[in-house]
């Protein structure tokens, strides 16, 4: 795959006679007529994202973030009767708990 930068000082060197023909001029002053279909199946062009693909990453990565701990708060009520027993503190010291987790959450952001 060629970069896109690489192809356009190749194609500026590129002169138009014509709508239908192209001259190329090679270094050595020749002159050579390619025809528009040759040109696009020489050339490959790439674009190229500006933050290298990266916002993706972020993207999803935030998504299963967000996923783990929103799966973590609206699930408290699950674990709030398995905490009741496990630790056999009272209802509101156990309940405090889960509004800490919500409370730090969206002080967070």
């Amino acid at each position: 795959m060629i970069c896109v930068a690489e192809i356009m000082p190749k194609v500026n060197e590129m002169e138009r006679t014509t709508d239908n023909d192209l001259k190329r001029t090679d270094k050595d002053s020749a002159v050579v007529d390619d025809d528009r279909s040759n040109i696009k199946d020489e050339f490959e062009v790439v674009e190229l994202t500006p933050d290298g693909g990266w916002g993706w990453v972020v993207t999803i990565a935030s998504f299963f973030s967000n996923t783990i701990v929103d799966g973590v708060c609206y699930t408290f009520g699950l674990l709030y009767a398995e905490l009741l027993d496990e630790f056999q503190a009272g209802r509101s010291k156990t309940a405090l708990i889960g509004s800490l987790v919500v409370g730090t959450y969206l002080m967070i952001g």
